[in-house]
């Protein structure tokens, strides 16, 4: 495997009749492994639009990403963006010998959202089964195995190829909500926080209503959950998706005397 310096840590390449199940499991290994970490099209959609976007997604998965995350259904396919991608994930596959390279080949892991096979992938492929597993336990999957490599690669967490003055990380994810672990950059929202806090003190359930866009995920995520877990509770976050009891049924279970604050997003799912 090359000494190479990648953007991106994982990279997700789907059909977009499957954008809402892939996005729910993106959102969890982006919380692990930071907003800027995680390449999912819509996150980056200010950067990639425009004539060339189908060189500058190639250019991502097959330069600029560690490991990919690549859908094997028919509806990737036959769809011509996907195959643009399709092609960029082909070329690394080549450029992998899977039976010398144990470290290269965690590089690229298949997975299935829907039925179908993709040219190119026997079906003898073995692959994440992204249509029985929950979001939850694929996300698990998905960082184990990137776990895996880059321990196998020395543990290099490298961003972009170095400049000679590197600028300070960005405190802002940019078109993405602020997740749990980026509390200690989340800023301007005390008063509410506060106000969300003390009315959980007096009330089992509490409703976070607004326009879109106004922030309300990042408000619970990056704000209120850290605010509770000072005070000793312990917290969940899911999204319903397209499966809400079987999201439910994989949260961890908790004792009966845990305080637990259950965050639902986008709870018009259900």
């Amino acid at each position: 495997m090359p000494d190479h310096d990648y953007r991106f840590e994982v990279a997700f390449s789907f059909a977009g009749a499957h954008r809402d199940k892939v996005r729910a499991i993106a959102e969890i290994v982006r919380d692990k492994l930071g907003s800027e970490k995680v390449f999912f099209d819509e996150w980056f959609e200010h950067e990639i639009l425009g004539d060339d976007m189908d060189v500058l997604l190639q250019r991502i998965y097959h330069e600029q990403s560690l490991m990919v995350v690549a859908d094997l259904s028919d509806q990737y396919a036959g769809r011509p963006w996907c195959q643009a991608e399709a092609r960029a994930i082909r070329a690394l596959r080549f450029e992998i010998d899977p039976a010398r390279d144990e470290t290269g080949r965690l590089r690229i892991l298949n997975a299935k959202f829907g039925d179908g096979v993709v040219p190119g992938v026997f079906k003898t492929t073995a692959h994440l089964d992204g249509i029985t597993k929950t979001p939850l336990q694929s996300a698990e999957l998905i960082l184990r195995r990137h776990a895996l490599l880059t321990e196998r690669v020395g543990g290099r967490l490298a961003a972009a190829p170095a400049c000679p003055t590197p600028e300070p990380p960005c405190p802002y994810p940019g078109m993405a909500p602020f997740g749990t672990k980026e509390g200690s950059r989340f800023y301007g929202r005390t008063r509410e926080i506060d106000d969300l806090v003390q009315r959980l003190m007096l009330q089992r359930f509490l409703f976070l209503i607004g326009p879109s866009g106004s922030g309300k995920s990042s408000l619970a995520a990056a704000g209120l959950i850290p605010a509770m877990e000072r005070d000793r509770w312990e917290s969940d976050v899911l999204r319903p998706g397209f499966a809400p009891a079987q999201t439910v049924e994989s949260l961890p279970v908790r004792g009966p005397e845990a305080r637990h604050l259950l965050v639902v997003d986008q709870f018009e799912e259900i």
